[in-house]
């Protein structure tokens, strides 16, 4: 008996956990070795149950995997998360009966399959193929991720319970955020790392889509402490990912009806709107400097370049070289990029920057933008690929929108909620790149699952 169910297994079944647990010791072993000697004791103590128990139940793989989301652990080149998806993909093959129906049921894949092997010819003028042909294994484990989670998400109700969850744990590192803040008196962003800044965003408009559905008060405490994070982050670029969010939202509330009182909805966005706009202003006057980032931004153009340390004194200005770099590099190599995963230590070769300035604002460094990135480095073949997939994927969620509209009207807000947090990652990658890599990838491809998950509710049920 386990978590309350019965397990019977197969020979198969038995067969597949001995490798997977054979294969997986070894390399948790190659992975403490790296460690100092007193912790990798801890680390094979701890790590060779966990697996197993990954292992015998799917539902725990999930469950580990939610966790990692917030944990900013580096192993090797990848985050912790990143390394997830396999263990998720062996515990899906033990308790699933055939990978080939994930696939098949799976309107996603396809298009992210496309996509990555049209970035793949970009490593003919990569310098150094094995490295970034292994760095791109951060864009497969979206591709993995879109074949085994989806079945875990198997009724509405998990869908939302899913996106509550995710809200209250960004919820309650607020506290971190605020804590870190004013005693060690640094820009802080609370265990999940700097990735925090676009998991509140997201939480943010969950909590305001459920607010003006429900109406319940706890959506509403849940965003203002969300918002109130962010302020002490100080964000600039998500604030205007969420303007288009929102924007998204309000032409699609329009366009369709969703059975929901409209009146009332825009009354309680005018409420959220005047009560956020007090909470900023009650910390312009009682906190400042949180805000002094932001207004670095408007003091851009205020200052005088005398000297090439000068650029250091506004993010903005450092990101332009990489801009400037990345063009270069994408001129070099116009057709296929300079090879995929490839800029942040490859971009030496392409620069025309003096030592300084590429040493200081340019080395090691990605392009913060994720369009960019792919143009860059995948060339436009894998940029049309690219492209191909994100709009696949945003028909895919517009066209399951529309026939939940039509056979289940009441879980329509559902599947234009995750559409939304779609739209907001889209327009982000106007602004930062993070979605190609770690915790971000990985939040990227659970918004799909979901949208796959939804999309195969209402097909079962007309079986």
């Amino acid at each position: 008996m386990l978590l309350g169910y019965q397990v019977a297994y197969t020979k198969k079944q038995i067969a597949l956990i001995s490798i997977a647990i054979i294969i997986l010791g070894l390399a948790e072993f190659i992975v403490a070795t790296s460690f100092s000697f007193s912790y990798r004791a801890i680390i094979i103590l701890v790590g060779l149950p966990l697996v197993l128990g990954i292992l015998i139940d799917h539902r725990l793989a999930v469950l580990a995997f939610f966790v990692t989301l917030f944990v900013p652990f580096d192993i090797s080149i990848f985050t912790l998360p990143v390394l997830m998806p396999p263990i998720l993909f062996l515990s899906f093959m033990l308790w699933h009966e055939s990978i080939e129906s994930a696939v098949e049921f799976n309107a996603l894949f396809k298009p992210f399959l496309i996509s990555y092997l049209l970035m793949l010819p970009s490593l003919v003028n990569a310098h150094n193929i094995p490295f970034s042909l292994f760095r791109s294994y951060n864009y497969l484990s979206i591709g993995l991720l879109l074949i085994t989670l989806p079945a875990f998400f198997s009724t509405f109700e998990s869908v939302k319970k899913a996106l509550d969850i995710f809200v209250i744990v960004n919820v309650i590192n607020v506290f971190h955020v605020i804590f870190e803040t004013f005693y060690y008196n640094y820009r802080s962003f609370g265990f999940p790392g700097i990735v925090y800044v676009d998991f509140a965003s997201l939480s943010l408009v969950i909590s305001i889509l459920f607010l003006l559905k429900y109406g319940e008060k706890k959506y509403l405490i849940y965003a203002a402490l969300l918002l109130l994070g962010m302020v002490f982050t100080q964000t600039r670029n998500v604030l205007l990912s969420l303007f288009f969010a929102f924007s998204v939202y309000l032409f699609l509330l329009t366009r369709y009806d969703f059975g929901i009182d409209k009146k009332k909805v825009f009354s309680r966005i005018t409420v959220v709107i005047v009560g956020f706009t007090g909470i900023i202003l009650l910390f312009i006057i009682l906190k400042p400097e949180v805000f002094s980032r932001l207004i670095g931004l408007v003091e851009l153009g205020q200052g005088t370049l005398l000297y090439e340390a000068d650029f250091g004194k506004n993010s903005f200005l450092t990101r332009v070289l990489l801009w400037y770099t990345a063009v270069k590099a994408f001129l070099a190599n116009p057709i296929f990029g300079m090879g995929i995963y490839s800029f942040p230590f490859d971009s030496k070769s392409y620069s025309e920057l003096t030592p300084f300035l590429f040493n200081s604002y340019v080395q090691g460094l990605s392009t913060h933008i994720t369009y960019l990135s792919i143009l860059t480095e995948a060339g436009v073949v894998g940029f049309i690929g690219f492209c191909y997939f994100l709009v696949k994927t945003f028909n895919f969620g517009l066209g399951t929108l529309k026939v939940a509209l039509v056979e289940q009207k009441e879980h329509a807000y559902l599947v234009l909620t995750v559409l939304v947090l779609y739209s907001y990652i889209l327009f982000s990658m106007f602004l930062s790149d993070a979605w190609l890599i770690g915790q971000c990838a990985m939040i990227w491809a659970s918004v799909m699952v979901l949208m796959v998950s939804l999309d195969n509710q209402f097909k079962s049920k007309r079986i």
